[in-house]
């Protein structure tokens, strides 16, 4: 008997350390991903004049170093859209040269996502033949389980559908859209006002107006999330009152029915097959109905 009980023990810490190192392993893989993503951020904000020496005393040494497994300080302030403070928030702006210049290393790039201080600092890729190309690859196109952020295959950058809608992965240990959940926080949603894209064809400022956590099964709900362009069965305005129903937040925010849109969607994981969504807008140029 006491034999039998050392085997279950020795099994026992057997499975336990398998279990940890499963999780060391995850943590690893989604840590580096991170950094690679931050040092493609570092690689498209650098100079292309040859590198000079610095003087100590000068800011630009503070940049982040790309082996730091955290989100990049914003190297370029956005619109200013306020704060409860009255403060101004930087958006972490991606220049339209930048990402052409890695779109030379991977054609597949569609622009660049970002929510200012926070993991939300990530390429978008775009294939619409193939549309999960990259649910478990990174830019590099390998095998990843972090997976790179991708453009819906039904968007349309040019001409540009009026709802953009990106995808990323929720990963537990708070890296990719994981950021999206803390939009149930109205603190969170206060100091965290907006979302920026950006493409080769220009970017900006998008502000956050609403939130929805569904089931796929609920097809009315994912309608929302899916809808692109206004159609026959989901005009702008009905897109915009579903929204306001289901919306888990309320803003200050007014979106129009000629404004542009930006959704992030991510995995929701107190339903059975859920969906996290935020949505944000902008006003096209000379019709803002804020």
């Amino acid at each position: 008997m006491r034999r039998f009980f050392k085997v279950l023990l020795a099994l026992a810490l057997i499975g336990l350390i398998a279990c940890l190192t499963a999780i060391g392993l995850y943590l690893h893989a989604n840590r580096q991903a991170q950094r690679e993503f931050a040092a493609l951020r570092l690689e498209a904000d650098a100079p292309e004049e040859p590198a000079v020496a610095i003087p100590t005393n000068t800011p630009n040494q503070a940049r982040a170093c790309p082996e730091a497994p955290v989100a990049q300080k914003p190297t370029q302030a956005g619109e200013a859209l306020g704060t409860e403070a009255g403060e101004k928030q930087s958006f972490p702006a991606m220049e339209p040269e930048a990402i052409a210049a890695l779109a030379q290393r991977n054609p597949d790039l569609a622009g660049w996502v970002s929510i200012a201080d926070t993991l939300v600092d990530l390429p978008v890729m775009h294939t619409p033949q193939d549309p999960e190309r990259y649910l478990y690859r990174n830019f590099e196109k390998r095998d990843s389980k972090s997976g790179t952020p991708f453009l819906a295959a039904a968007c349309s950058l040019e001409p540009r559908s009026r709802n953009l809608v990106v995808y990323g992965h929720n990963m537990r240990d708070g890296t990719m859209f994981a950021a999206i959940g803390a939009y149930r926080d109205e603190a969170f949603v206060t100091a965290h006002p907006a979302v920026r894209f950006d493409t080769r064809a220009g970017g900006g400022v998008y502000e956050v107006f609403a939130l929805i956590a569904i089931d796929a099964s609920d097809a009315d709900a994912l309608d929302l999330i899916r809808w692109t362009d206004p159609v026959p069965e989901m005009s702008a305005g009905d897109f915009l009152n579903r929204l306001a129903a289901r919306s888990l937040i309320k803003t200050q925010v007014q979106p129009g029915e000629d404004d542009e849109f930006l959704t992030l969607v991510t995995c929701e994981y107190t339903h059975a097959d859920g969906r996290l969504a935020v949505f944000a807008r902008r006003p096209v140029e000379g019709k803002d109905t804020a």
